[in-house]
C-alpha cells in the first residue's frame, strides 16, 4: 500500500502554552492603571480569547519540514506519556521521533484493518458466510492493484485522484448475487460510491437506505451507552454490599442514568 514515508520527512513540533500578544498584554496593563501586573485584591483578570491556529506543514529544506500544531492538554499529556516511556530507546525525548514512531505504528494497524495487511497472509482464500464480508486477502489484492485510488473514470476518461475516504465497491451488487473477489471489487471514494448506487437503485431509495442505517447506528450507541450505566450501576452496588459509603447513591444515580437513556431512545 501507498503512504508517506514518514522517516524521511522529519518533524519539529514545539509543545507550550499560548501567551497573549504584545498588544492584548499592554490592553490588561492599561485596564488595571499602568502597573506590570494584573490581579490584587478584588480585582479580575481580563478573559483573552486566543484564535485557534490551523495546522501548518512547511518545506524548509528537500527533506524537513517544520509542523505546526494546536493540541489538547489530552494530548499535550499522551506526548508526554510517550516520551517517557520510549526514555530508553529516545534518551533525548524528541517530538519529531516519538511522533515518527507513533505514526508507524497507527499506520500498521489502520493497514491491517483497512487493507487486511499482515506479514503472514493465508495462502488458502477463507470462505465467508456473509456475503457483504470481504476477505482481507481480496482487500490486499484490490488495494494493491487500484494503487490506493479511486477508481471511477469520467466520460472525458479522467480518472478519480481521490486517495481518502475509499471503499470497497462491489462491480456487481450484492444485491443481485455480486461476489467478493479481486476481479469483481473495486475502490471507490465514498462520493462515487455513492454515486454509482444512486445510478443502479435510484437517489429516493439510496436516501432512505442511509436514513436507515444511520438511525440503526444511533440505536446501536444508545444501547452501549445503557449497558455501560448497567455495568457502572451493577458494580457499584457490588461494592455497596461490602459497606462502602456512598455506594447506594452512586448506584441510584446511574439508575436514574439508565431512566434518561430510556426516555431519550
Amino acid at each position: 500500500p501507498n503512504h508517506i514515508a514518514i522517516r524521511r520527512q522529519p518533524v519539529f513540533i514545539v509543545t507550550g502554552q499560548v501567551a497573549a500578544t504584545n498588544s492584548e498584554s499592554a490592553g490588561a496593563t492599561a485596564q488595571h492603571g499602568g502597573h506590570g501586573h494584573v490581579g490584587g485584591p478584588g480585582s479580575t483578570a481580563p478573559h483573552v480569547d486566543t484564535p485557534a491556529m490551523r495546522t501548518k506543514i512547511l518545506p524548509i529544506a528537500a527533506d524537513r519540514f517544520t509542523l505546526q500544531v494546536t493540541v489538547s492538554q489530552s494530548t499535550h499529556h499522551k506526548l508526554r506519556h510517550a516520551q517517557a516511556l520510549l526514555s530508553h530507546q529516545l534518551p533525548g525525548g524528541e517530538l519529531a521521533q516519538v511522533l515518527d514512531l507513533a505514526l508507524d505504528a497507527l499506520i500498521s494497524k489502520l493497514e491491517q484493518r483497512k487493507v487486511g495487511a499482515t506479514a503472514r497472509p493465508h495462502r488458502k482464500r477463507r470462505p465467508s458466510k456473509a456475503a457483504r464480508t470481504i476477505p482481507a486477502q481480496v482487500r490486499r489484492e484490490v488495494w494493491e492493484r487500484d494503487g490506493g485510488q479511486c477508481t471511477f473514470v469520467s466520460e472525458s476518461g479522467r480518472r478519480c485522484c481521490a486517495r481518502t475516504q475509499l471503499e470497497y465497491d462491489h462491480i456487481d451488487e450484492v444485491a443481485r448475487g455480486g461476489e467478493a473477489t479481486t476481479d469483481r471489487m473495486r475502490l471507490r471514494c465514498r462520493a462515487h460510491n455513492q454515486y454509482t448506487a444512486e445510478q443502479t437503485f435510484g437517489a429516493e431509495f439510496m436516501a432512505r437506505k442511509r436514513a436507515a442505517a444511520r438511525e440503526a447506528a444511533d440505536s446501536r450507541a444508545r444501547d452501549l451507552a445503557e449497558s455501560r450505566a448497567r455495568a457502572a450501576a451493577r458494580g457499584l452496588m457490588r461494592a455497596a454490599s461490602v459497606g462502602r459509603a456512598g455506594a447506594w447513591a452512586h448506584a441510584q444515580a446511574a439508575a436514574a442514568d439508565i431512566s434518561k437513556l430510556r426516555e431519550a431512545g
